[in-house]
């Protein structure tokens, strides 16, 4: 039976292709094999750039909805929402810290958080209720240790009513004590988000490297 894989990535336009090509050097074997390849496939990822118009897709389904089953990520200047409308997913990423939030986009949410199976139900169909429709993204990160952790009450992060969080929290044990104190410090900072906004939290199914560890705070806000 035929392989297939939950996303493909294209890119579109030469700074997206540039920047396709950084990812591929900076990532691990995952990157290639369930992004880039030649599989059948179930949802299109188009990076894409100024230079990218709707026309440049290949041929994708329809989902239920009536949009393209197609997760934008622009990295244009300037958001482009309404050119970009007919598909299920739009991300803006601003100017400012651009490489590493698409990086992070890819390695904290499709690889830690869909493609691993985490110890807390989070699947695709709860990030397709985060990503859908319109929005721009921010992603903030803090290494994971025992320090850390306790400080979470006080980590300056923006939280907005109209916005839609994932938490991810990737630990370096699974031991039970160390495990009690990042989840506390993880419902912390989950208790700090706005009571009516969407909110998800997942934590990795496999142990990181100390130094690897992170706890990771993920905001989609509506573009208007």
């Amino acid at each position: 039976m035929e392989q297939e894989t939950l996303f493909h990535l294209i890119a579109l336009g030469d700074k997206a292709a540039d920047t396709l090509l950084k990812l591929r050097s900076d990532l691990d074997e995952w990157f290639e094999t369930e992004l880039l390849s030649n599989n059948k496939y179930h949802y299109l990822v188009a990076l894409i750039d100024e230079y990218a118009s709707p026309n440049d897709l290949p041929r994708v389904d329809i989902d239920e909805t009536g949009k393209l089953k197609v997760f934008v990520i622009d990295i244009s200047d300037e958001p482009r929402a309404k050119e970009w409308g007919n598909v299920l997913s739009y991300i803006w990423i601003p100017k400012e810290g651009q490489y590493g939030t698409v990086k992070d986009l890819f390695q904290i949410v499709c690889r830690d958080s869909l493609l691993v199976h985490g110890l807390i139900s989070f699947d695709f169909k709860d990030w397709r209720k985060l990503a859908s429709g319109a929005n721009t993204i921010k992603i903030s990160t803090l290494h994971l240790d025992e320090s850390s952790v306790l400080q979470l009450d006080e980590w300056p992060v923006d939280c907005t009513t109209d916005g839609k969080y994932l938490i991810v929290l990737g630990s370096p044990t699974f031991q039970k004590t160390q495990m009690d104190e990042y989840t506390k410090g993880l419902n912390t900072l989950y208790n700090r988000l706005p009571s009516e906004a969407l909110a998800y939290w997942t934590i990795v199914g496999k142990e990181l490297a100390k130094e690897d560890a992170y706890i990771a705070l993920i905001q989609l806000i509506p573009l208007t």
